[in-house]
């Protein structure tokens, strides 16, 4: 079967579907970006997969995996960023430095609170 049918099928599941399956799927698909450098190119080149990579790095479980997968996909050579995945690619990269500054400001904030002689209110995080 080829990567961009199962990709397709993968990143065509519903919401539930992928929460029960996240963990799965993200390691299936570190081991084949790990693989055959025409397996990694033709995965990293798929709309499919940065569909599912969007979908995933909002899972507390997930996004770790799903940074690092970028993170490999991004620095790997011969073969990492190209025009095809460009675009996906820093959208995923500013998504997750997006979540982080939200992140840093509930941090700071607290922090400022503790200095003023404050207890912070124990909030639930996004």
């Amino acid at each position: 079967m080829r990567a961009p049918v199962v990709l397709h099928a993968i990143s065509s599941f519903d919401d539930a579907t992928l929460d029960f399956t996240g963990p799965a799927i993200v390691s299936g698909l570190k081991k084949c970006i790990g693989g055959a450098e025409s397996l990694r190119k033709e995965i990293a080149n798929s709309p499919d997969f940065w569909s599912i990579m969007h979908r995933l790095h909002q899972h507390k479980e997930e996004a770790e995996s799903v940074f690092r997968l970028l993170h490999f996909i991004s620095s790997s050579q011969p073969i990492g960023v190209t025009a095809d995945n460009y675009e996906s690619t820093v959208e995923l990269a500013n998504d997750f430095a997006s979540a982080a500054s939200i992140g840093s400001l509930q941090e700071q904030r607290k922090d400022a609170l503790r200095r003023g002689g404050k207890a912070p209110k124990q909030t639930k995080p996004p």
